[in-house]
């Protein structure tokens, strides 16, 4: 704490120089050599002494880090005293590092207009201004979209802005996050399944028959009449099911019987939906790897994993894709983009309802249930201590707003609506530092841009206030189905009578059945294991230790790990596994990107690619046991494999696709 003063400034001693690179200089604060560091670190805690400030070079253009010191020496006051209740840092002004901007701009700063007077309609205005913009600002190089970057509060409402890029033809790059569960064809998909699970929930029920699997109205579910008949028996059908199916085999029951891909086809965002579709499947087939619940407590799961942290590492074909980049404020922290565009600036930061106060020392709990301290002890000042909640709400909204800005090297747009006005959120950050709510006035009538100088904290910053369509343009509806032509018709006509299929319950398998699909269950457990085994392992050092490690990732148990050691010692012993042991390995577990025979860049992970003098060779190896059609296949997706690694190294290259479990290969 000593060393920092808050979100851009290092503290040293006065009597102490650090010198240091300044290229290593970042987010406001230039990096000593260690044995300086250290050593001041040793005389502040010795002597305790204040130390002065050394001053911070900031890698962004001059223009936005004067704007930025104005907006946030504004925001972030000099204080008299330290509240001990809320974080308020102090502010020092940036350096910037680099004398010649990166591009030739009237301002660093463009208020993008979005009016709308319903709330419904105002991420749509949002959306289409945003996509508009970026088309007018792109230059047509290979990489005009990668310097663009998204920066959202909230992803619930993403898709009506997915949508106007789409409208607009603009590539954007979304990273994989736990969101997703929040998107519209997983919620679907959980509703049928907890219908499923939990007989007794009216709430799960009714959901699931107004998803798209059913598409109940709401006039038919209050009447109950023969439709909702027919969808009970089809769920109670699924439930009946359920109780002899894993979780991946009743969601594929369920996908087969409503032929609900057959939508997704049709949709104009069906692409997305079947993506977020199949990434639940994957999430399904593993629960059903390593714990293998019942589908009640895979809703439960579903539910625990939306509170874990977003995955926001982006995978190698969308590092490399030329497209604007679209992340949270928070995920963003590190990264810098050239442009840097902010929506939904009314959003406001949810106050917590459960904190401690530093002084007075207590719990507080506001809201719907107040423990006594938030209502009648105070704070030095004179404050009740429920007050406390929404002061650190309001720092934590500039510091996250500090955050935001500070992506950009070049320019930052902030989308405003000049509709009912709110007062929330980074909006207030906006206001507080303009000293004046953006006006309609400020915005050209028609398509252009107004550049003003405001006045910030005493000093002159252009701003530039920029419509991009004219009023009343554009598509305000969002496109459901591809084919435009259906979706009117469809629009147009009458409500048709629903159709349910009449789901039988599947058979009840036997117990020789059961025992056959176990042993199958056994076998694939011990399969992946072994393939795991054989991309990480030399084929020279023990093999115990590793297999051991990676039995616990995999969470097998005892007879799992038995048949792959005991399955081991006749592998080793093959003519294949001689042939890669004594080959020089290049890669294992490699990914690679490439462009299919369909023109789409695609990535893709080699499990081992070995060379045998001027020729290299993909290793392939396959859980379970070969047909001809799975060869078939089989043989393609290595081939493509084996063409993109020959495309790289020009050397020629094969592949050997080796079926570890029967200990068959097939050589391309």
């Amino acid at each position: 704490r000593q060393l920092c003063t808050g979100p851009d400034g290092h503290w040293v001693p006065g009597k102490t120089t650090l010198v240091g690179d300044p290229k290593q200089s970042i987010y406001g604060f230039r990096r000593a050599d260690p044995e300086t560091y250290y050593q001041t670190v040793r005389e502040l805690t010795e002597d305790g002494a204040r130390p002065e400030r050394l001053e911070g070079q900031y890698r962004s253009d001059p223009a936005l880090v004067a704007g930025v010191n104005a907006i946030f020496g504004c925001l972030f006051p000099k204080q008299d005293h330290h509240d001990p209740n809320v974080f308020r840092p102090e502010y020092y002004p940036l350096t910037p590092a680099r004398a010649t901007p990166l591009r030739a701009l009237d301002a660093p700063f463009t208020f993008l207009h979005a009016t709308s007077d319903t709330k419904s309609d105002r991420y749509l205005e949002e959306a289409e201004s945003i996509a508009r913009w970026i088309s007018a600002h792109r230059d047509g190089t290979g990489g005009d979209l990668r310097r663009f970057a998204i920066l959202f509060r909230r992803l619930t409402k993403l898709d009506d802005y997915l949508d106007a890029l789409d409208r607009h033809g603009i590539d954007y790059v979304l990273p994989p996050t736990r969101l997703f569960l929040d998107r519209r064809a997983p919620v679907d998909l959980l509703a049928v399944l907890r219908a499923v699970a939990y007989p007794f929930d009216r709430g799960a029920e009714v959901s699931a028959a107004r998803s798209p699997y059913f598409a109940l109205t709401d006039e038919e579910i209050v009447r109950a009449a023969e439709p909702y008949a027919a969808f009970l028996s089809a769920l109670n059908a699924l439930r009946e099911s359920s109780r002899h199916l894993t979780v991946s085999q009743l969601i594929e029951h369920v996908i087969a019987s409503t032929n609900i891909e057959a939508l997704f086809d049709a949709s104009a965002d069906g692409d997305r939906s079947k993506r977020h579709i199949e990434h639940l499947r994957a999430i399904a087939f593993e629960y059903d790897q390593k714990l293998g619940g019942s589908v009640r407590q895979f809703v439960d799961e579903i539910d625990r994993r939306r509170a874990d942290p977003d995955e926001m590492e982006p995978s190698l074909a969308d590092e490399s894709k030329n497209a604007v980049r679209i992340l949270t404020v928070h995920a963003a922290k590190g990264l810098e983009f050239e442009s840097v565009i902010l929506p939904d600036l009314d959003f406001p930061l949810k106050s917590a309802e459960l904190y401690t106060v530093e002084e007075p020392r207590a719990l507080v709990m506001r809201g719907q249930m107040e423990t006594l301290s938030a209502r009648f002890r105070r704070t030095p000042t004179d404050l009740p201590l429920k007050e406390i909640g929404k002061l650190r709400e309001e720092a934590e909204t500039r510091r996250l707003f500090y955050v935001g800005v500070t992506r950009a090297k070049v320019e930052v747009a902030f989308v405003c609506n000049t509709g009912p006005k709110r007062t929330e959120g980074f909006s207030r950050c906006l206001i507080e530092a303009l000293g004046v709510a953006p006006e309609v006035s400020m915005w050209p009538m028609t398509t252009g841009r107004n550049v003003v100088e405001l006045d910030l904290g005493g000093d002159r910053i252009p701003v530039a206030f920029e419509r991009v369509a004219p009023i009343g343009s554009g598509e305000r509806r969002r496109r459901r189905l591809k084919d435009t032509a259906v979706e009117s018709t469809l629009a147009a006509a009458d409500v048709v009578p629903p159709s349910i299929l009449s789901l039988d319950a599947l058979p009840t398998p036997s117990a020789g059945d059961v025992a056959i699909a176990r042993a199958r269950a056994r076998n694939r457990a011990a399969g992946i294991l072994l393939h795991r085994l054989l991309e990480r392992w030399d084929g020279t050092a023990p093999a115990e230790p590793l297999l051991k490690m990676l039995a616990t990732e995999q969470g097998s148990d005892a007879d799992t790990f038995s048949r792959v050691r005991a399955h081991l010692g006749g592998i080793t012993k093959s003519e294949i596994f001689r042939r890669i042991a004594g080959a020089e390995t290049i890669g294992r577990e490699l990914s690679i990107t490439f462009t299919d025979d369909n023109g789409s860049v695609v990535e893709r992970r080699i499990d081992r690619l070995i060379r045998e003098g001027d020729r290299d060779t993909v290793i392939d190896y396959k859980s379970g046991v070969p047909n001809p059609k799975r060869i078939e296949e089989d043989k393609k997706q290595v081939a493509a494999y084996c063409k993109a690694i020959a495309r790289m190294n020009g050397r020629e290259c094969g592949g050997i696709v080796w079926y570890v479990e029967t200990d068959e290969s097939v050589v391309l």
